[in-house]
């Protein structure tokens, strides 16, 4: 695959917390003006940046609307005055995860390890104040017949989410 046209975004870390910041470096194939937005559902911000030495820096501050992960989308277009090379613009795209401790409910249940039918069981439920919770208690044989596991509340909610705006 001929990648010439394209340009490489690098970030510091795989993943980054709100009020993180984000320093991210766009390698590119020759020198010109950066578009770069910062996208998600849809375009949250844009910036113009000045390639140098094929290279460019931005550094983001992370927030909430910034969940549970953005696009930096840059798209180089390159000076009239070079002739010699092929290429009018270079583009490249990549995703950072974003999370927030502080939107995850923390629950500690105590309670037997095993009970037996006819039996009565102290369960005890620590988590955070004014916090509406549900128990539901089910037969271990009846979710082994139907192949059900713990649903991951958090890994539904934070997935990673797919790019909502069209680029033309």
């Amino acid at each position: 695959v001929d990648t010439d046209g394209e340009i490489q975004i690098e970030t510091d870390k795989e993943t980054y917390e709100t009020g993180n910041k984000v320093k991210a470096i766009f390698k590119t194939p020759f020198d010109g003006k950066l578009l770069v937005t910062i996208e998600n559902a849809g375009i949250i911000e844009h910036r113009y940046l000045q390639t140098a030495n094929k290279s460019a820096e931005i550094v983001i501050d992370l927030e909430g609307k910034h969940l549970p992960n953005i696009y930096l989308t840059a798209t180089l277009v390159r000076p009239m005055n070079q002739p010699e090379l092929p290429l009018m613009s270079a583009h490249g795209m990549a995703s950072i995860k974003v999370d927030d401790p502080k939107r995850r409910i923390p629950i500690v249940i105590n309670a037997a390890e095993k009970a037996r039918s006819k039996t009565k069981q102290k369960v005890e439920i620590r988590t955070a104040p004014n916090t509406e919770l549900t128990v539901a208690v089910v037969d271990e044989g009846i979710l082994q017949l139907k192949n059900t596991e713990t649903p991951k509340i958090n890994d539904y909610f934070y997935q990673k989410r797919a790019l909502g705006v069209h680029t033309y």
